[in-house]
C-alpha cells in the first residue's frame, strides 16, 4: 500500500486505479482467513501421521530398569515445583530420568511459531528462571536425572502440535501438563485447558494432568511424599498403577494403592480383567518386603458408598492422589454424573478430588490417561472444555452427595 500511495503522489496512477487496488487488497485480506481455516487442518494431519505409525508410548510398555523419558509442560513459574516433585518421585537408583522441559509461551502477532532448544541467550526472563530451576535441581539431586530444555512459542489453539511432535520424536512415555482453573482476571485459562484436552486427544504418549495444590520438593535431601492411588481398573488406571510401581522404589515415597471392587462387577472383556489383576499382583510382589508401600482392597456398592469412601481419604494426609481419567464401564456413576462434572478433562473422580472443597484444596491430584493406539483419541473419548462464563451446577463435594442421594431415592 505504501508503494501504491507513492505512485499516486507521483501521478503514476490515478485515483480510480488506487481505489480499485485498495478494494482488491481488502477483499483478499477478508477472504484469506476463512480460506486458510477451511483448507488448513492440523488435526487431520496429526491423525494421519499418527495412523502411519501406530507405535505408542506408555509407562507399562517402558522397562522399569533403564531410562524413563518424561516431557513436562510449563506455562507459569508456579508450575515448576510440583513437576519437579513428580520427577523426583520417579528418580530411583534403577532408573535414569530424562526430562524434556518445554516452556509454553503464547504467540502474539503474526510471527512464525517456534519450537527450539532453549539457550541462555534467548533473553526471556521467565524462561530463564524456569530453566534455571530445573538445571539447579538436576545438579543438586543424588539421582540420575538429565534435563533437556525447550521453548515453544505458538498460539494456544495449535500449541499442542509442537508438543505432540516433540514427544513422538523423543519417544516420551509420560507427558505432564499443569491444570489451569479459570481465575478472575485471567483471560487464557480456558485456552490452556483446551490445550490440555488436545494433548489428551492427540498425544501418542500417556498424559498426566497435574492439579497442583502445593506439591513442593524442597531438595532431594529433605524430600518425602505420601501418595495414594485409586485403582478401579481399565487402561487409564493401569497407567496410574504403573507409575505407582515406579515411585514405590523411591526410599522417600510412602505409597498406598487402594483397589476398589464395585459389587460383583467384572469387565465384559476378560483380557481387561486379567491385565488389571496382573498389574496389581506385580505391585504386591515387588513391594512384598517394602514397609513404605501397601496395597489394600475395598469392596463397595455403586453410588453413595463410593462418594463416602472418597470423602474418607481426607483423613489420610496425602500429598498426592493419582487416579485414572476413565474407569471404563466400571462405574455407572460416570454416566450419571457426567453432566455435573465441572472439568471433564479430569474425569469424574479426578474432578471430585481435584475440587477445592475436597480436603480444603490442599491435596494435589494427578489424572492419568493412556493413549489409544493410532492417536485420534477423540473418536473414543469425550473431551470438552466448558465455558468459564456459565454458572456450573456443581459447587462442592456436598452438592454431589446431595444430588446423587436424591437420584437414588427417586429410582
Amino acid at each position: 500500500m505504501a508503494l501504491t500511495a507513492n505512485a499516486v503522489m507521483s501521478n503514476q496512477i490515478d485515483g480510480q486505479i488506487f481505489a480499485l487496488i485498495v478494494v482488491a487488497n481488502v477483499a483478499m485480506a477478508s477472504l484469506a482467513t476463512p480460506l486458510v481455516d477451511f483448507f488448513y487442518k492440523p488435526l487431520d494431519r496429526l491423525e494421519t501421521s499418527s495412523s502411519s505409525n501406530l507405535t505408542t508410548m506408555s509407562l507399562q510398555s517402558t522397562p522399569s530398569i533403564g531410562e524413563l523419558r518424561i516431557l513436562s509442560c510449563i506455562q507459569k513459574e508456579d508450575d515448576v515445583h510440583g513437576i519437579i516433585t513428580l520427577i523426583e518421585s520417579n528418580a530411583t537408583p534403577m532408573t535414569i530420568v530424562c526430562s524434556y522441559v518445554v516452556h509454553l509461551l503464547e504467540l502474539v502477532g503474526r510471527a512464525t511459531p517456534v519450537l527450539a532448544s532453549y539457550t541462555k541467550s534467548g533473553g526471556h526472563g521467565s524462561t530463564d528462571r524456569v530453566m534455571r530451576a530445573f538445571t539447579n535441581y538436576s545438579k543438586s539431586t543424588d539421582q540420575s536425572i538429565t534435563v533437556q530444555p525447550f521453548i515453544s512459542i505458538a498460539p494456544y489453539k495449535t500449541m499442542y502440535e509442537n508438543v505432540c511432535r516433540l514427544a513422538r520424536a523423543k519417544h516420551v512415555a509420560l507427558i505432564i501438563v499443569p491444570f489451569r482453573k479459570a481465575e478472575v482476571g485471567e483471560m487464557n485459562s480456558d485456552q490452556f485447558r483446551h490445550f490440555n484436552v488436545q494433548m489428551q486427544t492427540y498425544a501418542m504418549s500417556t498424559v498426566g494432568i497435574l492439579v497442583d495444590r502445593g506439591l513442593t520438593c524442597v531438595n532431594s535431601a529433605e524430600f518425602s511424599c505420601k501418595i495414594a492411588v485409586i485403582f478401579l481398573g481399565g487402561a487409564d488406571d493401569r497407567e496410574a498403577l504403573a507409575l505407582a510401581i515406579r515411585m514405590s522404589d523411591h526410599p522417600c515415597v510412602k505409597m498406598s494403592v487402594m483397589r476398589i471392587k464395585v459389587g460383583e462387577y467384572r469387565h465384559e472383556d476378560e483380557v481387561e480383567n486379567q491385565l488389571d489383576d496382573q498389574l496389581v499382583k506385580e505391585f504386591e510382589l515387588k513391594n512384598k518386603t517394602n514397609d513404605s508401600a501397601q496395597c489394600s482392597e475395598v469392596k463397595l456398592k455403586e453410588g453413595i458408598e463410593i462418594f463416602n469412601w472418597i470423602r474418607s481419604l481426607e483423613n489420610g494426609n496425602y500429598d498426592l492422589i493419582i487416579v485414572g481419567k476413565r474407569q471404563g464401564s466400571i462405574l455407572k456413576l460416570e454416566g450419571d454424573m457426567e453432566s455435573w462434572t465441572e472439568n471433564p478433562e479430569l474425569g469424574t473422580i479426578g474432578d471430585m478430588i481435584g475440587s477445592e472443597d475436597f480436603c480444603g484444596g490442599t491435596v494435589s491430584v494427578l489424572v492419568m490417561q493412556h493413549c489409544v493406539v493410532g492417536g485420534g483419541c477423540s473418536k473414543k473419548r469425550s473431551n470438552s472444555v466448558p465455558d468459564s462464563s456459565k454458572k456450573y451446577r456443581i459447587s462442592s463435594f456436598s452438592t454431589i452427595l446431595k444430588h446423587y442421594t436424591s437420584t437414588l431415592e427417586r429410582n
